[in-house]
């Protein structure tokens, strides 16, 4: 009963397709949404998709982060 098409959502409790900025494109079946507003007044829609999950590549890389703690413990 949600549906995106032409920038626009569809959800079902609304009778008029509303306009939406989307940021990320996907692919799959929508579950759900949830409508949040914020204290500035904006509103912010999350969709959950159902998806095939997709393996990535192995990679021989390596990455190295510092968190920057400087306590310790115990």
């Amino acid at each position: 009963t949600v549906y995106i098409e032409n920038s626009h959502i569809k959800l079902p409790k609304l009778k008029s397709m509303m306009k939406i900025k989307q940021h990320r494109e996907f692919d799959g079946l929508i579950k759900s949404c949830t409508i949040s507003q914020v204290p500035s007044g904006k509103y912010f829609v999350s969709i959950l998709v159902d998806t095939e999950i997709v393996e990535l590549p192995n990679v021989d890389n390596k990455i190295g982060v510092d968190l920057g703690i400087s306590a310790t413990c115990c």
